[in-house]
């Protein structure tokens, strides 16, 4: 007799030919059903199945079996909505991603290729990657709140990407049911603060982006109540002071970017509680270069981009007392005396610095980084001397100038 033998944690099973027979039929028979417009097992289905796992010799394999069968019966009755939503995706021009559901006993038992069954829907992805930098961008707005009605209750989804579609809020409610979703993607819709509130049963969201969405950050109390997310992208979305203190009730960030927003200098204090912040990009027109002053709390700090009106030498100022920052871009005029701040920063090590109105003199500055490894300055006024001079003093720099 043919044996196969599994480990289950401290425990061992063995598997008769007949028992690895009986494990594929029932799987067979599930998959084999039509479930559609059902909600559980038809009564005749059940009976056998119970029949095949009563068959199994091997008392552990017997009881595993029959504590799988609830499961399966949970993919046999989704498939038939899975399919569905995969052919309104295709028709919608997006992608979907399934992976295998199956626990790795029965995929040792039976082999994965016989599990499709239990595959899992993961991804969702509608977005059509246009760009609004080109002159024919256009929004999709065919594919609007109501096709996410379909989504209501997807226990497996992880990432949804609705970018540049015309989903406008109301349909948050039913995104607000995927309990398991982890990246989200809201770039470029025509979504406002009054619908934010759906989203805030998304507690294990990691990913969030509102990037140029409509929404002022009114509407981000809700933002606090997602203890995982990590990353949050408001990149040209017109977000205020209130925006920044729904975001600050966030501590576990450890990415921002908050670019080309409206908030003001005296709506940058809230920043100073984002205390995991590894990386930020800050850019607004509604504030000063003294906005970046409260960033000095922040001790994990090591990627800041500067933007905007914080893109200045004031701004500078305040960020070269930032000792953990690694990673520095500039993309403003700085002129010489924000190069002087710069040196301060003895643990920078990339440096961009392009168009910043610099000179020879700021080289000399520069020359003061001791851990610096990569300088972009393009655009700027530096002679080839000054350039040597640098590079004698950091033989292992690499400058990037033209």
């Amino acid at each position: 007799m043919c044996l196969l033998t599994l480990n289950l944690r401290a425990q061992t099973l063995t598997a008769s030919a007949d028992d690895v027979a009986a494990v594929k039929n029932l799987v067979a028979a599930a998959d084999a059903w039509d479930a559609k417009g059902k909600t559980r097992f038809d009564s005749d289905l059940a009976l056998r199945l119970g029949q095949s796992w009563r068959s199994i010799r091997d008392p552990l394999l017997r009881i595993k079996v029959r504590e799988f069968i609830p499961a399966l019966e949970r993919a046999a009755v989704l498939r038939p909505r899975l399919a569905e939503i995969a052919a309104a995706t295709k028709t919608a021009k997006g992608t979907v991603a399934f992976e295998p559901g199956a626990p790795q006993w029965l995929s040792d038992l039976v082999g994965a290729e016989s599990l499709h069954l239990l595959d899992r829907l993961t991804a969702i992805d509608l977005n059509d990657r246009q760009s609004p930098h080109d002159k024919s961008y256009k929004r999709n707005d065919t594919l609007v709140d109501a096709w996410l009605d379909r989504l209501a209750d997807l226990p497996d989804l992880i990432s949804l990407d609705l970018a540049n579609t015309g989903v406008a809020g109301p349909g948050l409610k039913v995104v607000g049911t995927l309990k398991n979703l982890e990246r989200l993607n809201l770039t470029l819709t025509p979504v406002t603060d009054a619908h934010l509130e759906h989203l805030a049963g998304l507690t294990n969201l990691r990913v969030l982006s509102l990037a140029s969405a409509k929404c002022t950050g009114e509407g981000f109390r809700f933002l606090g109540k997602l203890k995982q997310l990590e990353n949050a992208n408001f990149h040209f979305t017109p977000v205020n002071d209130a925006g920044l203190a729904g975001i600050s009730t966030v501590t576990g960030l450890e990415r921002l970017e908050i670019v080309h927003c409206h908030f003001t200098d005296a709506g940058a204090p809230h920043l100073a509680k984002l205390v995991n912040l590894e990386r930020l990009q800050i850019g607004s027109r509604d504030a000063t270069g003294a906005a970046i002053e409260p960033l000095t709390a922040l001790t994990k700090l090591r990627e800041l981009d500067l933007q905007d009106n914080q893109a200045t030498a004031e701004g500078v100022r305040h960020a070269s007392r930032i000792p953990s920052l690694r990673v520095l871009r500039i993309h403003g005029q700085i002129k010489d005396e924000g190069a002087a701040s710069i040196a301060q920063l003895s643990n920078l090590e990339i440096l961009v610095a392009n168009n910043a109105g610099l000179t020879d003199d700021a080289l000399d500055h520069f020359a003061r980084l001791p851990r610096l490894q990569r300088l972009e300055i393009k655009g700027n006024k530096i002679t080839d001397p000054a350039l040597a001079r640098l590079q004698q003093a950091l033989p292992a720099l690499e400058v990037v100038r033209q």
